[in-house]
């Protein structure tokens, strides 16, 4: 059946949304069941019907008859048709950003930078929906669809997300592209004006098997869904930036421009402390100076490359640049609470690279105390390889490691402890994730430093399959507060 004729019968049926999943599935809906990696969405089809579902789409006959399924030869064509029909609209300027670390802080950062400048904005990514209507932000977060938003959502799900922001007036919109998003086609059809290249280094190899397939993945981006006018910017600290710069402009056609050493902003120093930066750049021969609260070089990077988006987006750098002393800090990066004379942070760092970064910022800034490091193992994130480089990371960089459980998912925690053990034989182990944070600040003195990585901002934990709520800064405010007690008794 032709995408037309399905159309007719939307409109006679009244659907006006496409469900998510068959779980969520509602009356006045059409469910698409699409091929999946390990399963069919045929598998779901009464699932959706249970759950209300008006109309079902799907590539192979089911085996049960139903008269509100139709079977067609090229679902994706079908559903790029329908999801057009339905969700039309997109905001005025689209930016993407992809990168092993940094997609978050981009994202949210151009928002912040539009948002000051007094234009409505969003970003979409690990963190959600962020835009400054927190009416929105509540409905339109409300179907997340794993423990914790996806960093890159389906092609459906975007398409809503895009079609519902531009319907509320919202201009300007940030959203992260994933290597997992980009290979499995999540973007689709979806133009973007301008795209950021933050970081490359080790992760998800699991999935992509090798480094030159991940990169593939990356660039995805910059081959199929930036518009032909459209710009590229690139932190030139990458060390593939040689073969990305190549790609992007000879291969790919696209104008590209660049943050770091030799590049169109250029970062001429940085002074950072525990509160703080302040920051030297140079842009267009002129020289600029800002402070900001973040903690962390790598931010000043990303908040540099927000600026040259920003900036493409139509909006004056004499006008931006000034707000840049603005910008907020993000949840579950390098978020820092102060207790004394010591320093916790939480931050969202799973990979290695992430992780070293993170570390050696925090060692540079303190030469006076200890500084301790709490992490653990996630599920099927490139497994033993990455967990023992992580492993050997902290604890060449950190005066006391402890090992604790992160997202096991349906793996075994304590052979993921085991793993990261095996090279960080000296870490203490303490499973439970609230008692080791708990442990780690009761061990504190004067001018320690706790780095406590790899979850941010989430709020759920995944441990032998089962989803508890958890938090990271809500147990450091937790255990906090409790010692506060005990000493005041």
């Amino acid at each position: 059946m032709e995408s037309n004729n399905i159309i007719e019968i939307i409109k006679k049926l009244n659907i006006r949304n496409i469900a998510i999943t068959a779980q969520s599935a509602e009356p006045n809906q059409i469910f698409f069941a699409l091929p999946g990696i390990s399963r069919h969405g045929n598998d779901f089809i009464d699932i959706a019907l249970a759950n209300g579902a008006s109309l079902i789409i799907t590539d192979q006959a089911h085996i049960t008859s139903y008269s509100n399924v139709i079977v067609v030869k090229n679902i994706t064509l079908v559903m790029k048709d329908i999801v057009n029909y339905l969700y039309p609209k997109f905001p005025k300027y689209l930016v993407a950003v992809t990168g092993t670390d940094g997609k978050t802080s981009v994202v949210n950062y151009f928002q912040q930078l539009c948002m000051l400048a007094g234009e409505q904005a969003a970003s979409i990514g690990t963190l959600g929906v962020i835009t400054t209507n927190d009416h929105l932000n509540k409905r339109l977060n409300q179907n997340k669809t794993k423990p914790e938003c996806a960093t890159t959502m389906s092609y459906i799900q975007t398409r809503y997300l895009l079609h519902q922001l531009a319907t509320n007036g919202i201009n300007f919109v940030a959203l992260e592209a994933s290597s997992h998003g980009l290979d499995q086609n999540r973007l689709m059809d979806i133009k973007f004006q301008a795209a950021a290249f933050t970081s490359f280094s080790r992760d998800h190899l699991d999935y992509h098997k090798t480094m030159n397939k991940y990169l593939d993945a990356k660039l995805k981006l910059f081959k199929e869904n930036i518009v032909s006018n459209g710009i590229a910017i690139v932190n030139n600290n990458i060390n593939e930036l040689s073969i990305i710069q190549s790609k992007i402009t000879d291969e790919f056609g696209l104008k590209l421009l660049s943050v770091e050493q030799q590049g169109d902003i250029q970062i001429i120093n940085v002074q950072s402390s525990l509160n703080g930066q302040k920051v030297h750049f140079r842009y267009k021969n002129s020289d600029y100076k800002f402070e900001v609260l973040v903690i962390g070089r790598v931010h000043i990077t990303n908040i540099l490359i927000a600026l040259l988006l920003a900036v493409n987006a139509g909006f004056d750098s004499a006008k931006l640049i000034p707000l840049l002393s603005n910008l907020k800090p993000i949840k579950g990066r390098m978020e820092k609470i102060q207790f004394g004379n010591c320093y916790a942070f939480v931050d969202y760092a799973l990979t290695p690279n992430a992780l070293a970064t993170m570390l050696t910022e925090l060692r540079t800034l303190n030469s006076k105390g200890r500084l301790i490091t709490i992490f653990g193992g996630s599920e099927n994130r490139d497994a033993i390889a990455r967990r023992m480089q992580m492993g050997i990371v902290a604890s060449k960089l950190s005066d006391l490691v402890i090992v604790t459980d992160q997202d096991s998912g349906n793996e075994d925690p304590a052979a993921i402890r085991k793993e990261i053990l095996q090279v960080a034989p000296s870490a203490i182990e303490i499973p439970n994730r609230g008692e080791a944070i708990k442990y780690a600040i009761s061990i504190m003195v004067d001018n320690d430093i706790l780095l406590i990585a790899g979850k941010g901002h989430e709020t759920r934990q995944v441990l032998k399959g089962r989803i508890i709520n958890y938090n990271d800064m809500e147990q450091v405010k937790l255990h906090l507060k409790q010692l506060n007690k005990m000493s005041n008794q």
